[in-house]
């Protein structure tokens, strides 16, 4: 059960779907089952729950989609859009049996040596032990927690197929998966990296078990296994993690519920007491029918009405997603709350609002993660980025649309890709990337943009100096990346488009909708789309039913091509979406004032003719004095200079008016004060104009970026030039004596002036010089820091290693120690006879 980013269930989308759909619900604060448990609730990463008190306040684009005829290149009962090789299979496990993965390191073996004790060893399920081992260290694990059950427990090999009541433990120096039911091993590769093996076989599990898949983090100094864990729970499976203030070393507990995707929160003892009973719970008779599926006749309206009450919290329509996903998970929550038929649970959720949000949450997690699918990103920076920007304008910006952006993963992804290719090729094409999910909650941690360390295992080196920033609890996006991605709430299915994307990525999200939902959202996409925009779709994801519109650019990829300018739409589309109308009253409709005109509209219109109207003409202007906007008539005081064209104020202003304003001007811009300069006068031909100019600072409050406004008075005052008195008249000796002296003048201001352009010149190097040598020592104490950084990774992981180690030798100093009072005893007792 694959989660899905914008209101998709966990069920509903694989491989770190995008939710697209539906609004988010958030999980309840607090635990249904007393101070024993916590929930997923309890994770302090994201906001307060806004989900339910947010439904009505979603963004959208003021821009509809048309309702054209049915085109006759759509079906009138299109497929599924499902992989051709078969990926989206029907969502059952490998193996027909619970499969429970631990992660541990430094601590975790006292705290499974607590689990393996209290539990017994016949619970039907198969166990998994993945540690972080010293690779060049002989383990002595199997033989250490081999006293601790009576359970087999097994050294993983290659090829070996898990079975029931078993313990495998993950030898040195390698990295585990689970692929069709089998173990798979792979040599640990050197790399500078940190070290995943729990993120590498939890990911491999969920992708394996689905639904029979539980995760299990313990004690450890690092945050390894959070991401995983988010995984199962999104492929509808149980994360569960030991309570930190028992464990030794709280990092990776902490850690995994600060991802908000763990169902308990318990001490080892009661870990252990809980998977005994899902084990027994697993197999009850209305729970075994809700997970495979079935169709169970007497409580079928106990269904129906769950659906209508997560319809009432959310607004959404279950009836257009597919029923498997939702009843795997109505079967999970009751497995969760211990609870026997659906009549009981149905119940439940009328009477705890807090777990009709919880059960909402748990439908639309999502899971995703940075740089999915390398050669999808290979094909964009190869083919479709070069494709896109061959002969573009600068003006004209490249618009991307990531549909189901979840908690910003992929969004952030379209950045640094599209801004790695820009700087490679020098290009300063202007970017818009949209990301919108239909969940309030993972809008808000997208905008957040800060993310686990444990992405560091997708994200290279190079990306993570260039494109991230370290902070308390992970890694940021950097603020130039996050400037140009804009998140916003939208539902696909009701909500209007955006309009002229030239890159759309909808990625593992469509594929559990039933068809006319994805025909609609199909639909959708190809009026957003520019002509030859680009479609991205998921691995488990085609559109064989639309290739009269979408072309295979990269087939492999799952890119597609827009060919086609005719709409996808029906009239009959439309019944299918159609949002559920808020009824107004009778008496209240007959006092509903009607306009013809929203509010907001009409405004503007107004505000328009009335700036057109009574506005001075002015300009906008940066620090640097160039020419942004002009407004109004400035026809009187601004001319084009003869030469190259240039945006410079200055430049462009009246020769007399620029004299009289580049001081004040100046001084504005320098203490970003408003400054009013009057009696500023310019010539009407014989006529002399009197103005005021008004020099007005303006700050952008996102970029804390200055600007300012100058606006030109409405003249005061006309007057005729006054008659110049006639000069007398001078001998030529006295014109040529005054000639001179004007010219020896002029030649020492020119002089002068030069001496000033010259020093002010050497004072710009000076500081150009500065600020590089400052830039070069920032680079150098970056790098410094990095490796400073990778140091103590490297130093934090042999210490979790080493201590690792010292706890198996514990270990068997204390067998050694019991095998030497045994043979002491022995002799001892062999000279009595």
């Amino acid at each position: 059960m694959k989660k899905s980013r914008n209101g998709i269930n966990p069920d509903l989308v694989g491989d770190g779907a995008q939710p697209s759909i539906e609004p988010s619900i958030q999980a309840p604060e607090t635990s249904d089952q007393g101070t024993e448990y916590k929930t997923d609730a309890t994770s302090p990463i994201e906001p307060g729950d806004k989900s339910t008190q947010e439904t009505s306040s979603q963004t959208t684009v003021p821009r509809s989609v048309p309702v054209i005829p049915q085109a006759a290149l759509v079906k009138a009962d299109p497929e599924p859009i499902i992989s051709e090789n078969g990926e989206a299979r029907d969502g059952s496990p490998a193996l027909p049996f619970l499969v429970v993965a631990f992660g541990a390191s430094a601590g975790g073996l006292q705290a499974l040596r607590e689990v393996l004790t209290t539990m017994p060893p016949d619970t039907g399920m198969a166990f998994v032990l993945i540690t972080h081992l010293s690779p060049d260290h002989k383990s002595y694990m199997t033989e250490i927690l081999g006293r601790c059950t009576s359970m087999p427990v097994l050294s993983i090999e290659d090829g070996l197929k898990p079975e029931p009541n078993h313990l495998y433990v993950l030898p040195p120096n390698f990295d585990a998966t689970l692929e069709d039911g089998r173990f798979h091993l792979e040599q640990r590769p050197p790399s500078p990296r940190p070290h995943l093996p729990i993120d590498i076989f939890f990911r491999s599990l969920a992708a394996d078990q689905k639904h029979f898949a539980i995760g299990v983090v313990l004690s450890g100094a690092d945050s390894d296994g959070a991401l995983g864990l988010k995984t199962i729970k999104g492929e509808g499976g149980i994360a569960l993690v030991q309570s930190p203030e028992t464990a030794e070393h709280s990092s990776m507990p902490s850690n995994s519920i600060a991802a908000d995707h763990v169902d308990l929160v318990l001490p080892p003892a009661d870990i252990a007491r809980e998977l005994a009973r899902v084990a027994q719970h697993i197999d009850w008779p209305v729970v075994r029918q809700l997970d495979e599926a079935d169709t169970v006749d007497a409580e079928e309206p106990y269904f129906a009405r769950i659906l209508q009450l997560l319809r009432g919290v959310s607004g959404l329509e279950y009836r257009l997603y597919k029923e498997q996903t939702l009843r795997r998970r109505v079967a999970r929550r009751m497995i969760l709350l211990r609870m026997e038929n659906l009549t009981e649970y149905s119940r439940y959720l009328q009477a705890r609002p807090d777990e009709l949000r919880t059960l909402q949450e748990d439908v639309l997690i999502n899971v995703t993660r940075f740089f999915r699918d390398p050669d999808l990103w290979e094909s964009l920076k190869t083919n479709i980025f070069p494709s896109l920007l061959h002969g573009r304008s600068p003006e004209k910006p490249l618009r991307l649309w990531c549909a189901g952006c979840s908690t910003g993963e992929e969004t952030y992804s379209l950045a640094i890709a599209v801004l790695e290719f820009l700087t490679a090729n020098h290009l300063e094409t202007a970017v818009q990337i949209f990301g919108t999910d239909a969940s309030d909650r993972s809008i808000e941690a997208a905008r957040a943009a800060i993310y686990p360390e444990t992405i560091a295992a997708d994200v290279s080196p190079e990306r993570l100096r260039r494109f991230f920033v370290k902070v308390e609890r992970g890694y940021q996006i950097a603020k130039r990346v996050r400037d140009v991605c804009i998140f916003a709430r939208q539902n696909l299915s009701l909500d209007p488009p955006f309009s002229h994307i030239d890159i759309l990525s909808c990625r593992n999200v469509m594929i559990y909708f039933k068809q006319a939902l994805q025909r609609r959202v199909i639909a959708t996409f190809h009026y957003a789309l520019e002509p030859g925009g680009y479609l991205l779709l998921g691995m488990s994801e085609s559109m064989r039913e639309y290739g009269g519109t979408f072309a295979a650019a990269d087939r492999k990829s799952k890119i597609y091509t827009k060919v086609g300018n005719g709409s996808l739409l029906s009239s009959g589309d439309t019944e299918y979406v159609t949002p559920a109308r808020v009824s107004v009253p009778p008496v209240l409709e007959e006092h509903l004032p009607l306009r013809g005109w929203p509010d907001l509209d009409l405004q503007r219109a107004a505000d328009r003719i009335v700036l057109a109207r009574f506005t001075p003409p002015g300009l906008i202007i940066d620090e640097q004095l160039n020419v942004l906007q002009v407004r109004g008539q400035t026809a009187s005081f601004i001319q084009l200079p003869a030469g190259s064209v240039t945006w410079n104020l200055l430049r462009l202003l009246r020769e007399e008016v620029a004299h009289q304003v580049r001081g004040p001007i100046e001084r504005a811009i320098r203490d970003n004060v408003p400054v009013i300069i009057e009696n500023v006068t310019t010539r009407e031909g014989s006529a002399e104009v009197e103005i005021q100019v008004d020099v007005l600072p303006i700050t952008a409050l996102a970029t804390r970026t200055r600007y300012f406004l100058i606006l030109f008075q409405a003249a005061r005052s006309h007057t005729h030039l006054p008659q110049l008195p006639s000069l007398p008249l001078l001998s030529p000796t006295e014109s040529e004596s005054l000639s001179v002296q004007l010219r020896r003048d002029l030649e020492s201001t020119r002089l002068h002036l030069q001496s000033l352009v010259e020093e002010r010149d050497i004072h710009n190097q000076e500081l150009v010089s500065a600020n590089e040598e400052i830039q070069s020592a920032n680079e150098e104490l970056q790098s410094s820091n990095e490796e400073l950084e990778t140091t103590k990774e490297e130093l934090q992981s042999s210490n979790e290693e080493l201590q690792t180690v010292n706890e198996e030798l514990q270990q068997r100093n204390l067998v050694l120690l019991q095998t030497g009072n045994d043979l002491s005893n022995l002799l001892t007792s062999v000279n009595i006879p």
